[in-house]
């Protein structure tokens, strides 16, 4: 591995670069966000974990750095059988490290049913714009580090094989809609944004799931977990039990709680829809400052058992918040 600073054709400027084992040479800002303000103009060293140092610009003013490469690797399905472990299913074709450091790249429309044959820890998960529609299966399941999952193509990506989060990270339907199945949060925060829709099954253990973007999420089955917070301006639907659990709905973030619900608290923003069991609405009245559904004092927990029921059984109140 070689790093140092080169011009680039037709560019004076000098732009620190990268040589690994293909000997391609590699410009070290195409490995960065373009809105990140950085311009990585010299590289001094690396070590044997992929740090690289060197120095660049942050708009006029010099400053140094320390990029950390994350290996990659992309699904192109040239083995002779699913599995995650073979081989020749990958580019390069080898095994990707199994040690949550890996970034996984999934694109084409070869072998579109990957199967996650040994329990796995990735850095990210990422659907190529180019991908097809693919189903990653089972058995095992994937442990997914801060990277998250991201689908950057048009067509619905589907993960029914177990995830469990190693830090807290974003599940992103950027392009297309993204499909997971079961989902333990482990303490960690979940992000879920994009621009279209996701739907996962049971999600559960310590940690909260924060929905945001125009997409839409829709939590199906048991639900487990202890914090949902819902901003906008996407719908949120909450299709299983949510037993236990604590609810933020923020301003203009529609909830809707499609089955009997028992709650620790629910807190609603001014003027925002929440629909309980049956359908029927319960919007906050701005005027009026009521902002707020709290467990009543001294019950178990807040019942949804449809509008019509909450009203029958009083077990809730009204809080203003003025």
């Amino acid at each position: 591995q070689v790093v140092g600073e080169s011009s680039l054709t037709g560019d004076a400027t000098n732009h620190a670069f990268f040589i690994g084992a293909t000997g391609a040479m590699l410009d070290l800002n195409t490995l960065i966000s373009a809105d990140s303000g950085w311009e990585l103009l010299s590289a001094y060293g690396i070590n044997d974990s992929g740090q690289i140092v060197g120095s660049g610009l942050i708009g006029t003013q010099t400053h140094a750095f320390r990029l950390t490469l994350v290996p990659t690797s992309m699904w192109n399905g040239g083995g002779a059988d699913n599995n995650w472990t073979t081989g020749n299913n990958w580019n390069p074709n080898v095994t990707p490290a199994n040690n949550g450091t890996v970034a996984l790249t999934f694109a084409g429309a070869t072998r579109l049913t990957p199967s996650v044959d040994t329990a796995w820890s990735v850095e990210s998960i990422t659907f190529d714009s180019t991908a097809g529609a693919f189903t990653i299966t089972g058995p095992q399941g994937v442990t997914v580090g801060a990277g998250g999952i991201v689908n950057s193509d048009a067509d619905t990506q589907t993960i029914t094989a177990a995830l469990t989060l190693g830090a807290n990270e974003t599940f992103s339907a950027a392009a297309g809609n993204l499909t997971v199945g079961s989902v333990a949060l482990a303490g960690n925060v979940l992000t879920v944004t994009g621009a279209a829709n996701i739907t996962t099954g049971s999600v559960s253990g310590a940690g909260t799931v924060t929905k945001t973007g125009a997409g839409t999420l829709t939590l199906n089955g048991a639900q487990t977990f202890d914090t949902l917070t819902a901003s906008g301006p996407g719908v949120t639907n909450v299709n299983g039990s949510f037993t236990g659990g604590t609810a933020t709905v923020n301003a203009n973030a529609p909830v809707h709680f499609n089955a009997s619900q028992t709650l620790a608290a629910l807190n609603i923003a001014d003027g925002v829809e929440v629909t309980f069991g049956n359908g029927l609405p319960f919007a906050p009245e701005p005027d009026k400052g009521i902002g707020a559904v709290v467990p009543e004092p001294g019950s178990v927990g807040l019942l949804l058992a449809g509008a019509l029921g909450l009203l029958a059984r009083r077990r809730f109140i009204l809080k203003e918040t003025k």
